[in-house]
């Protein structure tokens, strides 16, 4: 059975919640996904840790939500996530281990790269036809210009989390 074009695509990553939205993290496995809302749980809590659905609105934003259970699985109902707790999406981080914390903003055809990354590590997608490729990609693009990106250079002490929080609380 080919994968239906979704109206929510999935996301190997991990996401804080803000009072201004949610804070999306991207990175390879082992990049720090988990480690990053660990380090804020304490100010914000976690809303994902290995996976997100995301959304679009009406008005242009995306909306967010925990897709750890289903995002691996395969394709997913509309009606399955409608009780999900959805956020906005804030912004889009891209994590880097370094030595000192430190945020670089990053243009939408980066994001669009980092975000890319992201959906073709969720097996269904990586593996279904190139219309519904396309359409993951086009969404990709679209979050990307709607959406700020941005690195974030980040140790394991408490820096990290105080620059995240004093930048984006």
């Amino acid at each position: 059975m080919e994968y239906p074009t979704p109206s929510l695509i999935a996301l190997h990553a991990s996401a804080c919640v803000t009072p201004g939205g949610a804070l999306l993290f991207l990175g390879h496995g082992g990049a720090g996904k988990s480690t990053a809302v660990g380090l804020l749980a304490e100010r914000f809590p976690t809303l994902a840790d290995d996976a997100v659905f995301l959304l679009p609105q009406a008005d242009g934003s995306w909306q967010v939500a925990c897709g750890d259970r289903d995002a691996f699985a395969g394709p997913v109902a509309q009606e399955a996530v409608a009780g999900l707790n959805w956020v906005l999406l804030r912004v889009v981080l891209r994590l880097f281990r370094a030595p000192k914390p430190r945020l670089v903003p990053i243009g939408p055809r980066e994001t669009c790269r980092h975000l890319t990354d992201g959906l073709f590590e969720i097996p269904p997608q990586r593996n279904t036809g190139v219309e519904v490729k396309r359409h993951l990609f086009a969404a990709a693009a679209e979050v990307a210009r709607t959406v700020p990106g941005w690195e974030l250079y980040f140790g394991l002490d408490r820096s990290t989390s105080e620059l995240l929080m004093h930048s984006f609380a």
